[in-house]
């Protein structure tokens, strides 16, 4: 069979996380786990697209049995499988970047969050850390370090995660980040007050595209699934793109469908056997 048939015929199945293939409790469904697993089987390339880092998805691809890549840190990294006929990518923010963005906003800000695959710097404790469970079990093989970063920094994270102080004013913090005309770009989180800092050439979809590229798949046969802001991109260019029913208003308006079923009850599994049954 001719190889351009089958990437004609192959999809990259591109799927977000948190509130779309894993339910509230962080974990996969029986029902999604075993039919990502039998798309893979059937030759498409099923890529958990995330801004979780690496350490904290790995566990859910052993799960699942995938070989294909993974996307975390929003973009920031692809991180090819052993054996791969590819490298993987690492897109990091050099330490002079990120003090000049740190010198412009630290008044408005608590505290900041700087991590890569080892490493998680913190000017102090932050409450994101120690609040939610799942995010205490993933940080038992980190290097935390904390304090003054100017002091501590010594080596180049993949993402930039800064807590706000109450009512802040979104506005002039765009404003403050966008004069120092670096390219990057701003993303507020909606459950609490804190914002990423992104390179505005970097995201899902920029490094889908990517893996996209090197496995021979068409744009139009990538298929997204998101339920959140940083999902925008990927799914304002797949060829398909599915907002969950519990996602955003934001994402749903750009959706060319909507699940019929939330990430508590197998919405990823009925979505993606609507398109590939």
């Amino acid at each position: 069979m001719r190889s351009d048939y089958i990437a004609m015929n192959k999809y990259l199945i591109s799927i977000d996380l948190d509130g779309t293939l894993l339910d509230d409790q962080k974990k996969i469904s029986q029902k999604n786990l075993e039919y990502l697993r039998q798309l893979d089987k059937r030759g498409h390339l099923v890529v958990i697209a995330t801004g979780r880092p690496l350490s904290w998805v790995n566990d859910y691809y052993q799960e699942l049995n995938l070989k294909s890549p993974i996307v975390c840190f929003n973009g920031s990294l692809i991180k090819e499988r052993p054996n791969s006929a590819y490298p993987s990518v690492y897109r990091y923010f050099p330490k002079k970047i990120i003090f000049g963005i740190w010198n412009k906003i630290k008044e408005y800000a608590e505290n900041i969050l700087l991590q890569n695959e080892k490493k998680l710097y913190q000017l102090k404790e932050d409450p994101f850390l120690s609040y939610y469970p799942w995010v205490k079990k993933f940080l038992k093989d980190y290097e935390i370090i904390t304090g003054d970063i100017y002091q501590t920094l010594n080596s180049d994270p993949l993402t930039i995660l800064v807590r706000l102080k109450g009512n802040y004013d979104k506005n002039l913090i765009m404003n403050l980040i966008s004069g120092l005309k670096l390219d990057i770009g701003v993303r507020f989180w909606e459950e609490a007050p804190y914002m990423e800092i992104y390179y505005n050439n970097i995201s899902k979809y920029s490094a889908i595209i990517e893996v996209a590229k090197r496995y021979g798949i068409l744009q139009e046969n990538i298929i997204a699934l998101g339920d959140s802001s940083n999902d925008i991109e990927m799914m304002k260019y797949a060829g398909i793109s599915i907002a969950m029913i519990n996602g955003n208003s934001e994402i749903k308006k750009i959706a060319s469908r909507i699940s019929k079923y939330d990430n508590n009850h197998d919405g990823v599994y009925y979505a993606l056997k609507e398109i590939l049954n």
